[in-house]
């Protein structure tokens, strides 16, 4: 089974994942006229330099006039990713709202092994 995981503000990865992702929407979807708005919009990028409203117009291109039926998550990625973020709760819950003091713990050892310098 294949999971794919978007970043699209910069936290897990280094890699812009707003095009694969933008071009998955669009094969899967078939929206016609991505194209032609999308290297029009690429084409202005080098006049005003301004990456926020490249990637607006990009998502507009490709999102722009979409309805919530455009597109379905089949059962079976559904439920992958439920299954995910179950595990990604109990991540966050333990160490993030004080199920266990391990990061404090970790933080502690820092001046600890300062001191022994």
């Amino acid at each position: 089974m294949k999971v794919a995981v978007f970043d699209l503000d910069g936290t897990i990865t280094r890699r812009d994942t707003l095009w694969p992702y933008l071009r998955g929407w669009v094969r899967r979807t078939r929206r016609g006229g991505f194209w032609p708005r999308a290297v029009a919009a690429a084409a202005r990028f080098p006049i005003d330099r301004d990456r926020g409203q490249l990637k607006f117009e990009l998502i507009r291109a490709a999102m722009g006039g979409a309805t919530r039926d455009a597109y379905v998550p089949d059962q079976l990625r559904a439920d992958a990713y439920d299954g995910l973020y179950a595990h990604y709760l109990r991540l966050h819950d333990h160490f993030g709202r004080g199920g266990d003091d391990v990061m404090h713990r970790l933080r502690d050892v820092r001046p600890r092994e300062l001191a022994r310098d």
